[in-house]
């Protein structure tokens, strides 16, 4: 998650040649989906009685995100243009990776 956030800085922020910026893309992707089979290995891990609703919770909240998503992005166009996703995305997965980090420490 910390490096999709320097390789968010990367992309939104530096403007080389398409393919210069097609490539830091996919890093870019490649980088922040590294997390999504142990995140959906942790939900699949619950009780089998209720694994069910934890992944359709997760599919709902996923369709939140999209909705918050489009509203936040509307919202970063209006206000600092294309260039501010990179500051924004930078701090969201660095956000992330902390929580993920608080979460593994206290269960230690």
């Amino acid at each position: 998650m910390a490096l999709s956030a320097v390789a968010a800085l990367v992309l939104f922020t530096w403007h080389p040649d398409p393919a210069v910026t097609v490539a830091v893309g996919f890093v870019y992707v490649l980088l922040n989906a590294l997390g999504r089979p142990s995140y959906m290995a942790s939900l699949a891990s619950v009780p089998e009685d209720v694994r069910g609703t934890v992944l359709g919770l997760n599919g709902t909240s996923a369709s939140v995100g999209w909705i918050g998503a489009a509203a936040l992005g509307a919202v970063m166009i209006g206000w600092g243009g294309f260039e501010g996703f990179g500051p924004l995305i930078a701090l969201l997965a660095l956000l992330g990776a902390a929580g993920a980090l608080a979460s593994r420490r206290g269960r230690a």
